[in-house]
């Protein structure tokens, strides 16, 4: 009969295999061929790791960063009217991919077949002269029936977060009061999973919910354009008004607009009267947010508190010049450049700025 001894002692550690089979040498009989997931201890035993498991090797992580340039230098121009398209349409709100090889659009556009998403895709990353396809699949017509609001107007505004999964936009009709804004001014909520950053196709599964905004709040006159929080918390909204106001919403559960709560609403106070926002985005710290509207500039305003807009304060502002009124501006690349849409000179284009 063969015994084989309880060995209670692996204070050698790993041996090499040659030496597995030399029962004579101490290291043989205190040391081990492998040892996974296990803990020698110094007194002889050796015990499994608890609650870790061996799943790969983790990349390093990407740090947060808060976009603080002092100067903005024009570089590049693309004119809708390159698109191989018909382009019936006005821009309403553009969110670009973080790889910088597609720029998501929505169109508020009320007359010809403008209303809907359209998305540019950019054969050499954030290089605005390298736009070369130019697709229109989704007519917001097709996505606002399924909320059961087939008098929908046009969708103002488009949040696409980083996975390209979570969109978020704002309609700008209303139904019971026969005008733009009003009692039945909503946002959507979309669900893109199965096609990331991909607004084709057009599936019924990707509509999930809709919110309607408080009237006693928001007002009376349209939405203007939309912002989120990554982690799919906070949404911002800002109507069509000189009011200086922004709008904060919270989802008490993640992308989830049926757990929207209203949180609060704040007057950017330093801006002069008569002055409609006309593009705002949160960077990824949540501690810093920047303005357009009606001047060549982008103004800067930080938080004390991520994602609190009560707890803002303005920092600085930084002209654009070639610009005359930068719409939904912002920052890519890692804060590099500026992306933004002008109306210059009555011709609706893609601009991007280094940011310095």
């Amino acid at each position: 009969m063969n015994i084989t001894p309880l060995q209670s002692d692996f204070t050698v550690g790993e041996v090499k295999p040659d030496v597995a089979f030399r029962s004579t040498l101490e290291a043989r009989n205190k040391g081990v061929l492998t040892a996974t997931n296990m803990i020698p201890d110094a007194r002889g035993p050796m015990i499994k790791r608890r609650g870790f498991r061996f799943l790969g090797i983790v990349g390093e992580a990407i740090p947060l960063t808060k976009c603080d340039p002092d100067v903005l230098t024009y570089e590049q121009q693309w004119q809708f009217s390159n698109a191989e398209t018909n382009f019936e349409t006005g821009p309403s709100g553009i969110s670009m991919k973080p790889d910088g090889t597609s720029i998501i659009m929505s169109s508020g556009s009320s007359g010809g077949r403008g209303k809907g998403f359209y998305q540019f895709r950019l054969a050499t990353p954030f290089d605005l002269n390298s736009i070369q396809t130019f697709d229109y699949p989704a007519d917001w017509a097709e996505y606002t029936p399924l909320f059961g609001d087939a008098a929908s107007n046009a969708p103002f505004g488009v949040y696409v977060d980083p996975t390209g999964i979570h969109v978020l936009s704002t309609d700008a009709e209303s139904a019971n009061t026969g005008g733009g804004g009003g009692s039945n001014s909503r946002v959507f909520y979309l669900n893109w999973a199965t096609h990331p950053w991909e607004v084709n196709p057009l599936l019924p599964g990707d509509e999930l919910a809709s919110f309607l905004l408080p009237e006693g709040i928001v007002g009376t006159t349209s939405p203007a354009g939309i912002d989120a929080s990554s982690d799919g918390r906070y949404f911002y909204v800002w109507m069509n008004q000189a009011d200086q106001t922004i709008h904060q919403f919270e989802m008490t559960i993640p992308w989830d607009l049926n757990s929207a709560l209203y949180v609060r609403s704040v007057q950017l106070t330093d801006l002069p009267g008569g002055y409609f926002i006309r593009g705002l985005r949160f960077d990824r710290t949540g501690e810093r947010f920047i303005v357009s509207g009606e001047f060549d500039e982008v103004r800067f305003y930080d938080m004390a508190t991520p994602w609190d807009i009560s707890t803002q304060s303005f920092t600085k502002e930084v002209k654009t010049l070639q610009t005359l009124n930068p719409y939904w501006p912002q920052f890519v690349d890692d804060c590099n450049f500026l992306i933004c849409v002008d109306l210059n000179p009555g011709q609706w284009t893609f601009e991007r700025y280094a940011a310095g």
